[in-house]
């Protein structure tokens, strides 16, 4: 069992700059993690993957990048006393890590691009719930056309995440975008007008 790691960059409407740490589980492309804030160190990515251990167990493998938080003595001693081998990617080779990649791209597509978000919560609500239509509902080619929650019952043992954490927020929908005129709220990248620079 492999899990693959990546960042992302976005902005807020407000021009911040905001991170996720994306945590997939590439055997049966189940998103493990979507983690959102500021700055994401090696602290914070052992205390996602400390959390998933909880309810998952371990890989036996991570790929990820040779990103400094990944390099970082915390990352790396956590691995080791975990029995997690470390596959880094070379250097401009994201291809080597194509299941999370093509993930980013979907994500990217469909929430990240898809939306000026107010705040850091708003980011993390909205991830959430994508998290959930993505692994619950969304039928999976590659895995004979069912999510990758029911390809993965077999290695949590029938299991999943604890109550609360899935079944506690379950399928809130997703807002519509909406457009500056539609009254507030989220507004959708696509309908905003075309600025020339």
């Amino acid at each position: 069992m492999v899990w693959s790691l990546d960042f992302m960059h976005d902005t807020l409407y407000s021009g911040r700059r905001f991170r996720t740490l994306n945590v997939l589980d590439d055997g049966v492309r189940e998103l493990l993690a979507i983690e959102v804030d500021t700055s994401l160190p090696g602290e914070r990515v052992v205390r996602v993957l400390e959390q998933i251990k909880s309810w998952r167990g371990l890989p036996e493998a991570i790929r990820c990048d040779n990103g400094p938080e990944l390099l970082s003595e915390v990352f790396v001693a956590w691995c080791e006393q975990n029995g997690v081998e470390i596959r880094y990617i070379q250097p401009g080779k994201p291809n080597q890590n194509a299941y999370i990649e093509r993930f980013n791209k979907t994500f990217r597509d469909e929430l990240l691009s898809a939306y000026l978000f107010d705040d850091l919560d708003q980011v993390r609500e909205l991830a959430w719930n994508w998290m959930l239509d993505y692994n619950e509902e969304r039928p999976h080619d590659s895995l004979g056309k069912v999510p990758p929650s029911v390809s993965a019952r077999p290695r949590r043992g029938g299991g999943g995440p604890p109550a609360g954490l899935w079944k506690g927020r379950r399928f809130a929908p997703l807002p519509s975008p909406r457009g500056p005129s539609a009254g507030g709220g989220l507004v959708c990248r696509a309908e905003l007008p075309q600025m020339r620079i």
